[in-house]
């Protein structure tokens, strides 16, 4: 007991933990409900920020059960950018305004 020492929380920590839980608990259900078909599931990314275009976008293209399918933002210019170099569908890139239809789009599974 004299060697533990007090648990430190950061909001990084917090936030990395619980988007892991959070991701962890919807992709369960939608890989539970595609074992066997052996398809790569569809992720989109609100807020096109540092996490998303220098941590997350990079790591989904080295994944072999997740892609990136879809992006929501409030930057035109972004959009265009993005979609460029991911080859994004039109129909999956999405501003604020109407990001509530993405859970319509059978290519996105995880937001």
């Amino acid at each position: 007991m004299e060697n533990l020492k007090p648990l430190t929380v950061t909001r990084r920590t917090f936030l990395t933990t619980g988007a892991a839980a959070v991701v962890t608990t919807m992709a369960s259900s939608r890989i539970i409900a595609s074992v066997g078909q052996k398809r790569s599931l569809g992720v989109a990314l609100v807020g096109l920020g540092y996490y998303s275009t220098d941590l997350l976008a990079p790591a989904l293209q080295l994944t072999k059960n997740c892609h990136l399918a879809g992006i929501v933002t409030g930057t035109p210019e972004k959009a265009k950018a993005w979609k460029e170099k991911y080859g994004l569908k039109d129909k999956n890139i999405y501003n604020y305004q109407n990001f509530d239809q993405i859970k319509d789009n059978p290519d996105i599974d995880i937001v």
